[in-house]
C-alpha cells in the first residue's frame, strides 16, 4: 500500500495493527505503528494530526521495554513541529535523534556494525545531514 501511495488505506491498516497490538501489549510495536502514522499523516499535509499521533507515541516509547530505533521517532518529531513551522520544538526534537543517534555509535565497537548503524538506516542520514544543517551536530 505505502509503495503504491494509496496511504489513506495504510493509515486505515496500521490503525488495525496498532489497535491489535495495544491488546497483546506490544509496547514497541505500538510506537513503530504511530512512528509510520505520523509520517503518513505528514505525507498527506495533516501535520496537526500527526502531532497528536507524536503526542500518544512518546509517552509509550517512555514506558516501553524496548524500542527499535528511538533515535526515528524523535525524528519524526523534528518533522512534525518543523512542519507546523514550530523551529524551537523542531530543533529541540532533532537534537534528542541527534544525541541518541551518537550514543548509539559511540557504544558499537564493531567497524562493520558501525558502517551499517550509519548507512543502512534511512532515517540515520537525514538526521545528520538536518543536525549538521542546523549547527546541532
Amino acid at each position: 500500500l505505502l509503495v503504491g501511495e494509496d496511504f489513506e488505506k495504510g493509515l486505515s491498516n496500521l490503525d488495525e495493527a496498532i489497535f491489535w497490538y495495544e491488546q497483546v501489549n506490544s509496547e514497541g510495536a505500538v510506537v513503530l505503528g504511530l512512528n509510520i502514522k505520523a509520517r503518513l499523516q505528514l505525507e498527506l499535509g495533516r501535520p496537526s494530526e500527526a502531532m497528536k499521533t507524536v503526542e500518544k507515541m512518546l509517552p509509550i516509547m517512555d514506558q516501553a521495554k524496548m524500542i527499535l530505533r528511538p533515535q526515528g521517532n524523535w525524528y519524526t518529531k523534528f518533522l512534525v513541529h518543523d512542519a507546523l513551522g514550530e523551529a524551537v520544538e523542531a530543533n529541540q526534537a532533532l537534537q534528542k535523534a541527534y544525541d541518541l543517534h551518537q550514543r548509539i555509535l559511540n557504544n558499537l565497537k564493531d567497524e562493520h556494525l558501525k558502517y551499517c548503524w550509519l548507512e543502512n538506516i534511512p532515517d540515520n542520514r537525514r538526521i545528520l545531514r538536518e543536525a549538521e544543517a542546523r549547527g546541532l551536530a
